[in-house]
């Protein structure tokens, strides 16, 4: 995948880690907050950048492969599942207070 699409993914990741953080009533954050994370898990494996240069009035272009993402496919894969925990802790929230009759006024 192309650097700049997986920078935009990663910044999305972190903006709507913000919102998750910030919106605590919400729990639709924490799933879109985990398909993002892990589509940039997936993203990750393999990040490619262009370049172009000019070499003696020739104009030489190509990609160059990162390739060494194993890691930060089990760390965005981490991060994913943090989410996830978030939000079956929202589930299990709302279920006790529905449980226990408490309302919010």
């Amino acid at each position: 995948m192309l650097e700049s699409v997986f920078l935009f993914i990663m910044s999305l990741g972190i903006f709507l880690t913000i919102l998750t953080a910030l919106d605590r009533d919400e729990i639709a954050w924490p799933i879109l907050t985990f398909i993002v994370w892990v589509v940039c898990s997936v993203a990750s494996s393999n990040i490619e950048k262009v370049y172009a240069f000019l070499d003696e009035g020739a104009v030489i272009e190509g990609t160059v492969a990162y390739s060494g993402g194993p890691f930060l496919i089990i760390f965005f894969a981490g991060i994913a599942v943090v989410f996830i925990t978030i939000f079956f802790n929202r589930i299990l929230a709302i279920f006790s207070k529905t449980t226990t009759g408490q309302r919010d006024r």
